[in-house]
């Protein structure tokens, strides 16, 4: 990775631990940045920044669904 750029992040959405636990050992395998949470509210807290990211976010949670934290993100 050039000097000064940060390394690309994935975010995993998931209210089920083995999922989230599984896709986060995939992707650190292959050596790439990921950060799971088990809920949107979960996720929300976290401070976001301008890294280049992607989100892999289950549609079906508990409280806020997927397509909740979808409308959201992309409505600020």
């Amino acid at each position: 990775m050039p000097e000064g750029r940060t390394k690309p992040i994935v975010f995993v959405v998931d209210d089920d631990n083995d999922v989230r636990e599984g896709l986060k050992a995939l992707l650190d395998s292959v050596e790439m940045r990921c950060e799971a949470f088990g809920s949107t509210k979960e996720f929300l807290q976290r401070e976001l920044t301008d890294d280049p990211s992607c989100l892999i976010l289950d549609v079906r949670l508990p409280g806020a669904s997927g397509i909740d934290l979808q409308d959201e993100l992309t409505s600020s």
